[in-house]
């Protein structure tokens, strides 16, 4: 057996060489030359890299070495297979006698195949995603190198799967939802709204079905979830798209001034009054009033916004002549009204006024399929505002992004990429910037030494959750949708026991 020197030494040179042979490459070009490189390096006769199909049966091929062994795209059935195991999560490796091992596997035969190493593909959320493996006509040369080489380059074929994936999702959507996001993003001021994800679309067609109408609306979520560019999509494909939409900001408002800010006042209606003045009601005349954090609002002031809704009038501060008004309304809040209404804090009837139609606005970390899109938005904007050369982001940190759960949710990582693309000194953003742009802020707990240490700590989360039960309803690998033996198997690989 070679000393663990000379194994790390020559597992060093290995992964620089198919490194090299991949740099550079994306999509079928990287899952290509992958194949082509391990083959070089393993010195062996057949490389497949493999996506695992949705029954989890069979695996597609992405790449193969040579070429002509099948065509591209063909589909290789894992029952009583080795590749059943790797999809499994485990990685394997025979040195040789592979085909007595397995012999209701007839393409070892074809090949005739003596030796035999294997990966898993996991993805982000620690699923199995595909196989990487290799096989040889003679023994199996270094099995413990080729198993790391091949566990290496399996973290960058399932990264490179994730993100074709979320391009061809990203295709998908634009083609069922071309004319709906056409006329939402042609809001001037260009604040997109950016996504594939099932939550996503689902906000989408809610955004749709209320725009029909002409109901007042109630726009839900956390904060940071983008309340504002819903209100915005409804607006632009609601009949009132051509009058304007004013926003007020309950929150930022003293609550001395909140009465004239929406209604005006008149002059002398109290010191400090000189003129007469309109409110924010009347700079929306056949459009919409965007109330921001409703919850803020005083009760009395609430008392008087139902009466606009009711009566289409209001009265400025100061007068007793009603002011007729044709405005519609729309109110965000990231409150829990309901809990507001019997604690006395909110008007019961303009609840039940605002929500006869609502739309509830997703958090990020319920769809993190979003974020690669996110990012790469935010990314180009923010590289335009601050005359950055900075135009991606490396792989490592990507998978971070997506690990996080981002508890202030897009504003937060738009805020997190806007001091990491300030911090930037090159065209792509990786762990040393994103390191000092977390400083300061939740989003330092983003970057963990590793993806193998991002792997640890997110399956320790989701144990400490469960209380280490790991099969059941309850368990661990039902939260994780995993098989429980390939979750056993993923937790020894990454050192994690039950403490004591």
């Amino acid at each position: 057996m070679s000393a663990p020197s000379e194994i790390r030494d020559g597992l060093e040179h290995l992964a620089f060489e198919v490194a090299q042979g991949v740099s550079g490459k994306t999509g079928d070009a990287f899952f290509r030359s992958l194949a082509h490189h391990l083959a070089l390096a393993l010195e062996a006769d057949l490389v497949m890299v493999g996506a695992l199909q949705q029954d989890r049966q069979a695996v597609r091929t992405l790449g193969l070495h040579p070429e002509g062994t099948e065509r591209a795209g063909f589909e290789y059935a894992l029952a009583g297979t080795p590749c059943a195991q790797v999809a499994e999560g485990q990685t394997v490796s025979y040195a040789a006698g592979v085909q007595k091992l397995f012999p209701q596997d007839p393409k070892l035969a074809e090949l005739g195949a003596e030796g035999y190493a294997g990966a898993p593909m996991i993805d982000s959320k620690g699923h199995c995603t595909g196989v990487l493996c290799a096989l040889t006509r003679g023994t199996l040369r270094a099995p413990q190198i080729a198993e790391s080489l091949l566990q290496m380059f399996a973290t960058r074929a399932s990264a490179e799967l994730e993100r074709t994936n979320y391009e061809e999702a990203l295709a998908r959507l634009a083609r069922d939802n071309a004319s709906l996001v056409e006329e939402i993003n042609a809001d001037p001021d260009n604040r997109r709204m950016v996504g594939s994800s099932p939550r996503f679309r689902e906000l989408l067609e809610a955004i749709r079905r209320v725009a029909e109408t002409s109901a007042t609306v109630l726009i839900t979520g956390e904060t940071g979830t983008g309340k504002e560019l819903a209100a915005r999509a409804i607006h632009h494909l609601s009949p009132r798209r051509n009058r304007p939409l004013v926003k007020v900001n309950c929150i930022a408002i003293s609550a001395g001034r909140v009465e004239s800010e929406l209604f005006g006042h008149t002059k002398g209606a109290f010191p400090g009054a000189s003129e007469d003045r309109a409110g924010r009601i009347e700079h929306a005349p056949g459009g919409i009033l965007f109330l921001d954090e409703i919850s803020e609002l005083p009760l009395e002031s609430q008392a008087k916004l139902l009466h606009v809704l009711q009566k289409q009038e209001f009265e400025p501060v100061g007068s007793n002549r009603p002011v007729k008004v044709d405005v519609g309304v729309f109110a965000a809040t990231n409150r829990n009204l309901p809990e507001a209404v019997r604690e006395g804090r909110f008007h019961r009837d303009l609840y039940d006024r605002l929500q006869v139609t609502t739309v509830d606005v997703p958090p990020l970390r319920e769809r993190r399929q979003d974020i690669p899109l996110l990012a790469a938005h935010f990314l180009a904007a923010l590289a335009r505002q601050f005359g950055k050369r900075v135009n991606r982001i490396s792989e490592g940190m990507m998978q971070r992004l997506i690990l996080y759960d981002w508890p202030g949710n897009v504003r937060e990582l738009e805020n997190f990429l806007a001091r990491a693309v300030v911090l930037s000194s090159g065209e792509m953003l990786d762990f040393p910037v994103a390191l000092a742009a977390g400083e300061g802020s939740g989003a330092a707990g983003l970057v963990p030494r590793s993806l193998r240490e991002a792997e640890r700590q997110h399956i320790l989360r989701i144990l400490d959750s469960t209380s280490w039960v790991v099969e059941g309803p309850k368990g661990a690998a039902r939260v994780l949708e995993m098989n429980p033996s390939t979750l056993r198997s993923l937790m020894k690989r990454l050192g994690i026991r039950r403490p004591a």
